[in-house]
């Protein structure tokens, strides 16, 4: 059988300063988007802004469902070895996250039955545990019908994450299609202005973390698949909460460090949850919360940087963030202003 499920889309709302979140996580009630204020200010988002979210929003959610089609051709299972079997949502939610940050093309999973998968997979897209970061159209599934159930998952990465899987498997970075080449040499281009060899994985850090917050806008106009993407914001200056989240990783990955994605909800000034994401870095071991995003104020300020959300806790986030518990621990609150310059 043949498999198409839609995997969390990308949907932004109203931008409250240092508040922007990001529609990305699978069931978010559409009416959460409709009282959406700025916290500096009474800016409420327009009618038909609330109604272009409200019904692509919908759309993703309705596709989130799958689908059935049938497989041409009998489903051909690999080596022992290559197969990982799940038993719980856990494990589905950890083979996922390695898969993607591998940035493998496909991965065999072994559970008991389809049902059961689907069942975990629901559990994760409710928790917020799925996310659409480096990903590009749907999942692609193909299965035996048996018990236990043998399933290949089929990712396509967008321009951001051909970069990385050539860099994950130490390719030449020469691209076929002229998008990703462009987004790749603009990539180099940063890095080459604003870090050098010297430096300490922390500076590298904040230099990234703060080119993206000067050089960038967040926007609630245009393209909002477009204005998830690394591409927009590093090429055309204007982001939502994805597209900052997948900037920052590819600079900071490029760079030889670690970053992910998380995906959970943060609290508008009236206390609305809404859809959001933002990074995990790690650095000497440990790992970090990074929200680029809500550290770059609006309106934008120029050349003004915060960095209150760089190399944050579980516990500082929480204030204001909340996400699954399966995504990784960052236990120690390191904020950048209270580091020394030293790395990490």
């Amino acid at each position: 059988m043949y498999i198409k499920i839609r995997n969390a889309e990308k949907d932004c709302s109203s931008p409250p300063c240092k508040r922007r979140c990001c529609q990305l996580a699978a069931v978010i009630l559409v009416s959460s988007i409709l009282f959406l204020t700025a916290s500096c200010g009474s800016f409420r988002i327009s009618d038909k802004q609330y109604q272009t979210f409200a019904e692509q929003l919908q759309s993703n959610i309705k596709d989130l469902i799958p689908s059935v089609v049938p497989n041409e051709g009998g489903f051909q299972i690999p080596d022992k070895s290559q197969i990982t079997e799940i038993g719980s949502k856990q494990d589905l939610f950890f083979v996922l996250q390695d898969g993607l940050y591998q940035f493998l093309p496909e991965i065999y999973i072994q559970i008991e039955t389809y049902d059961l998968f689907s069942e975990y997979w629901s559990e994760l897209s409710a928790d917020g545990a799925l996310h659409s970061a480096f990903e590009k159209g749907e999942v692609r599934i193909e299965y035996e019908d048996a018990s236990p159930c043998v399933m290949k998952l089929i990712f396509q990465y967008n321009d951001a994450g051909q970069i990385l899987q050539k860099h994950a498997d130490n390719e030449p970075m020469v691209f076929t299609d002229a998008a990703v080449q462009t987004l790749y040499n603009r990539a180099t281009d940063i890095l080459a202005e604003i870090v050098t060899p010297d430096m300490t994985d922390l500076q590298k850090e904040s230099a990234i973390h703060n080119y993206i917050v000067i050089h960038s806008q967040y926007s609630v106009a245009g393209d909002l698949d477009a204005l998830a993407t690394a591409d927009s914001v590093l090429i055309s200056g204007i982001g939502q909460c994805q597209g900052y989240t997948e900037a920052f990783a590819l600079l900071v990955i490029l760079s030889g460090m670690e970053s992910r994605v998380v995906s959970g909800v943060a609290y508008n000034s009236d206390g609305v949850p809404i859809a959001h994401a933002w990074n995990q870095i790690k650095l000497n071991d440990i790992w970090y919360h990074v929200d680029v995003t809500w550290d770059d104020p609006v309106p934008d300020t120029g050349n003004y940087v915060t960095e209150t959300y760089i190399n944050r806790s579980d516990e500082f986030m929480k204030k204001d963030h909340s996400w699954s518990g399966l995504f990784i621990v960052c236990p120690i609150d390191a904020p950048v202003t209270d580091a020394s310059s030293e790395d990490g």
